[in-house]
């Protein structure tokens, strides 16, 4: 047998919350308060552990923010390439010259955060190479810059993704998450050879897991929408109900003034 079963893809909150309630009522039983500082020992450790989560977390929003600022950059240089080239090209956008670089407009251009634009402009440093108006030619030096702030950008970016997926699936997280569902199955089983052992105490045969969080049975994105189209069959089934009853109360009307027109007694 085995503690009640704790999912190990919950949070750490809930993790903290399930150990917080064990410590609370192990200490609250004389015959299983000597058990209460296990569970005090996994609290002191879910601080650290909560602590590195935050500063994975943090590097991940702090790559992000050099992604969004490399794309601002990029797309502020595709507004003064773009005026400068019109200018080279007579504002004519049709120009094939014009849509060797912009094909597809301008917002679509820019529209992706560092995704297809960055793709694109990739391409240009090659295409400025064969320009000769110095309008033109002078852009090539800082978008190969933004270039390669961008890049460097989402490779920071990848980086701590990469960071936070092992901490999570392999690191501390992982091991600290077995390391309580272990140590919640040992205390289980610790409790219940006190149960077992404690003759006179008369000790329910739930007691060892009694003194664990109970877990309210969770509802899925299925069944909820399941629920709600069956409420809503009813409520409809309801509408239609009452419509009939309303029809065959006006017929029974129109049929009794019929009879009572002709002198007849209804039925």
């Amino acid at each position: 047998m085995a503690a009640p079963f704790l999912d190990p893809e919950s949070s750490l909150e809930t993790l903290r919350e399930d150990l917080v309630y064990l410590r609370c009522r192990l200490a609250k039983h004389p015959l299983a308060r000597e058990f209460a500082p296990r569970a005090a020992e996994l609290l002191t450790e879910w601080g650290d552990v909560y602590a590195q989560q935050l500063a994975h977390w943090d590097a991940q929003t702090a790559a992000q923010v050099e992604v969004n600022m490399a794309d601002d950059s990029l797309d502020e240089f595709v507004d003064g390439f773009d005026k400068d080239l019109r200018a080279v090209v007579g504002n004519k956008r049709d120009d094939e010259r014009y849509r060797l670089y912009i094909s597809g407009g301008l917002s679509e251009l820019k529209r992706p955060v560092l995704g297809e634009e960055l793709e694109t402009l990739s391409a240009w440093p090659e295409y400025l190479e064969g320009e000769e108006d110095p309008r033109l030619v002078a852009h090539r030096a800082p978008l190969e810059a933004a270039i390669r702030v961008a890049k460097d950008a989402l490779a920071a970016r990848a980086t701590a993704d990469a960071k936070n997926a092992a901490f999570r699936t392999t690191g501390a997280l992982a091991k600290y998450v077995q390391k309580v569902l272990t140590a919640r199955d040992h205390l289980w089983s610790e409790l219940e050879i006190v149960r077992v052992k404690s003759t006179g105490a008369s000790l329910p045969k739930e007691w060892a897991t009694s003194f664990f969080k109970p877990r309210l049975p969770t509802v899925t994105d299925a069944e909820r929408k399941a629920r709600a189209e069956a409420r809503e069959r009813d409520r409809r089934e309801r509408e239609e109900l009452a419509q009939k009853r309303k029809e065959l109360r006006a017929k029974l009307r129109e049929t009794q003034k019929e009879l009572s027109s002709l002198g007849k007694k209804p039925r």
